[in-house]
């Protein structure tokens, strides 16, 4: 699967890695929307296991057919790891609707967002002991 550059704000587990520069909120937003399009395959409005399961294998094929590139696999989608469903389905009706899958991203977001601008700058993602902005290691 493609990796976006929505690993700071997918990330449910372990370290992220930062696209450079500034990020306003609303284009954080705009990524999660575009993840979430990517995810519900079929475009009813809902990500359910078929779909999350289906973006596990293909993002753990592309990590297989490129072994010097790692995969951020705290994206939800884009690692082998499904555990991120079941976290992100709230109601438990077994499908993830985009507000579910918005939460914990964007939470992420206003947590880091020191300054409360609505800009996650530079200086803030480098400050947050969960954010990685150098390359991964093998």
């Amino acid at each position: 699967m493609i990796a976006l550059a929505l690993a700071l704000l997918m990330a449910q587990q372990g370290q992220r890695m930062v696209a450079p520069g500034p990020l306003p909120r609303a284009q954080a937003e705009a990524m999660v929307r575009t993840r979430f399009a990517v995810l519900d395959a079929n475009s009813d409005g809902g990500i359910d296991k078929d779909e999350a399961h289906a973006a596990a294998v293909a993002a753990a094929a592309a990590l297989q057919a490129s072994p010097g590139r790692r995969m951020v696999s705290d994206i939800p989608g884009s690692g082998p790891d499904e555990s991120w469903f079941d976290k992100s389905d709230a109601d438990r009706d077994g499908r993830v609707t985009l507000a579910e899958l918005s939460v914990e991203p964007l939470a992420n977001f206003d947590r880091i967002d020191s300054n409360k601008d609505g800009i996650l700058s530079v200086e803030e993602r480098a400050a947050d002991p969960q954010v990685r902005t150098g390359p991964r290691r093998q």
